[in-house]
Formats: structure tokens, sequence, C-alpha cells
């Protein structure tokens, strides 16, 4: 009879306990990342502020400035976590349009021997390892985060970071992002000036993490390039391309990936649309620069069509550079 009473007692104290527990988890806030709300008379669009302390990215794969968390769109919504978890500590911890500099290898990092600093744009000074090459998809240490100019409007936003070492390592990097007036759009304007007195050479593209009105990557989805897409890899019966468009015959467990050939070597290149066939709602993108390649990586919340450029910035030199992001809502396609 004890031994009965004994496990009737440690049977309600787990019960007990799991109550507590999952209370405890309803009622823990959430981190308050620092962000802001721009809006125009058509879109909203929710950006997280880069902050060393406590931003919600502070990795060091991306650029921290302008990682928009959300666009709003006629009871349509865009972008969304793509990780069952987040951690602002993760390199790849992060959520729709977000830039990355120097994906093979970053600035200084050939110069620069084990426990020195190489330099990755929109992000600062970080501590290299004792490894033969750089590997993006790998969590540094940050040694001296770069500091951010933040200046806003109710339209616009604008981050500055300037960085210079001993080596002759510089560079001014400015980003805006800027609500097209009476339009559903956003224009993202880059500028990346060498002050330095080494020669830039870098990588850039926008990963791009789309995810629309929360529905899963899959047979609800339809990308479109500008060309006929001819992909280096077979997607394993998840989709097809069929001419400009890639088609999903199944919903994305596993992640996919190839790179697409086909590129006709114009700006034209360089653009992309993506739509939510069930809800209608989707966007098309447009750059200003001739892509040198471009690739695909889906998983089963994220669809990431993501455009290369090369710069090549001799001290006192700089380039300009802009994405344009276009939102609509079509009528949906029937089953």
């Amino acid at each position: 009879m004890e031994k009965v009473y004994l496990i009737i007692f440690i049977s309600t104290l787990l019960i007990l306990s799991s109550i507590l527990w999952s209370r405890t988890e309803e009622t823990t806030p959430k981190p308050d990342y620092p962000e802001i709300t721009l809006a125009n008379e058509q879109i909203k669009v929710t950006l997280y502020l880069p902050d060393a302390e406590k931003g919600y990215y502070r990795g060091t794969r991306f650029d921290w400035s302008g990682i928009i968390k959300r666009v709003e769109y006629q009871n349509h919504h865009f972008y969304g976590e793509w990780l069952p978890a987040h951690n602002p500590n993760d390199h790849e911890s992060i959520i729709g349009p977000c830039e990355e500099f120097g994906m093979q290898e970053p600035l200084a990092y050939k110069d620069a021997k084990s426990g020195e600093t190489f330099i990755k744009i929109g992000i600062g000074h970080i501590e290299r390892v004792e490894e033969p090459e750089y590997q993006f998809y790998r969590n540094y240490t940050i040694i001296k985060p770069g500091a951010w100019k933040v200046k806003k409007g109710s339209d616009w936003i604008e981050f500055t970071q300037k960085i210079e070492d001993q080596r002759g390592w510089g560079y001014l990097y400015i980003k805006k992002i800027q609500l097209v007036k009476n339009v559903p759009e956003f224009i993202i304007y880059h500028e990346l000036k060498n002050i330095g007195k080494k020669s830039i050479a870098t990588n850039f593209y926008n990963h791009n993490f789309t995810l629309i009105d929360e529905h899963p990557i899959g047979t609800d989805y339809k990308l479109t390039f500008s060309f006929d897409a001819l992909p280096r890899r077979d997607f394993g019966g998840v989709a097809e391309v069929r001419g400009k468009d890639l088609i999903f015959l199944k919903n994305v467990e596993k992640p996919i990936y190839s790179e697409i050939d086909g590129l006709k070597g114009s700006v034209e290149d360089n653009q992309f649309t993506i739509q939510n066939l069930k809800t209608g709602a989707g966007f098309i993108v447009k750059g200003d620069q001739v892509p040198t390649k471009i690739n695909l990586w889906s998983a089963s919340r994220a669809l990431c069509p993501e455009a290369f450029l090369e710069f090549q910035i001799n001290p006192k030199e700089k380039v300009q550079w802009i994405g344009r992001y276009t939102f609509f809502i079509n009528q949906p396609e029937s089953n």
C-alpha cells in the first residue's frame, strides 16, 4: 500500500511540475530586441536595429544593418522566423532580406594569423582561428564590433559604419532603406567607399529568407526568374524548373540547394518574383547590377534566391547599388 501512495505522490509532483513549467514558459517575456517600423500609404516595414549588446542579430556572417523582420501589405505579411528557436549570436539565426559581404573571404583574412583579426563588412573585427580557409557557416568570435550611426524618418532609415585599422584596411559603408511614396515598395540603397590604403575585393548578396503568410515552403509557392533557369543540381523530386519558373512538387522538408545557370550577362538577370499561390501575395525583387551568379537555397520556412555581385574597389573609390522590392496581391489560384 505504501508503494501505491508513493507512486501517486510522485506522479502528482510530476504533473504539478509540468503545469508550473508550462506556465513559466508562457509568462517568460521574449527578449526586447531594438526595432523600428517605417510606413507609407501602402505598406509597413518593421526592422531590427544593430546593437552589439541587445540586437536581434549579433552573429558573424550577415550585415547587422537593415534586417527586415516583417512587411505588411493589404492584410498579408511577408517574412518570418525560419528556425524553430532564435539565438542572436548564431551566424544563421536571422530573418528576411539580409545581406552578406565576403562569403568566400572577408577583408584582411589572409593577412591575419590565428588569434589576430579579420574584418566582415557590416559587422566588425573578428578573430581568426587556426583553419586552412574561411568558413562562412562557422560561428567566430567578435573582438570589436563596428559602431553604427543611425538616422531615420517616418518612411526611411539610414545606417552608417566606418572601420579603419593599422594594416591599411578601411571602408565607409552606408545603407538606406526608403519606402516609395504611394507605392507598396521599398528600395535598399548601398554605398561602399574604400577609405583605406589597400584595394577591397569582395562579393555581396542578399539571402532573401522568404516566408509569405506563414505558409511553409512548397506547393503553395512559385519562384520566377527573368531567364530560363538551368539548375546544376537535381532537387530530388521536391521541385523542378519549367522555363523561368521553379515549381514545387511537394513541401520542402530537408534543405535543397543549387547554383542556377542560364544567365544572359545583363542587369535583367538580377530580377525574380516569389508568390504564394494560395493567398495571392507576392513580391518582385530587382537589382541594378549584373549578377555574377545566382544561387537557390530553400528550407521548410525559407525560400531564398540569391543574386551575387562582385566588387573591386581601389583606395578613394566607391561603388553604389540598389535592391528594389515591390509587393503585390493577385487573385489566389484555386485548387
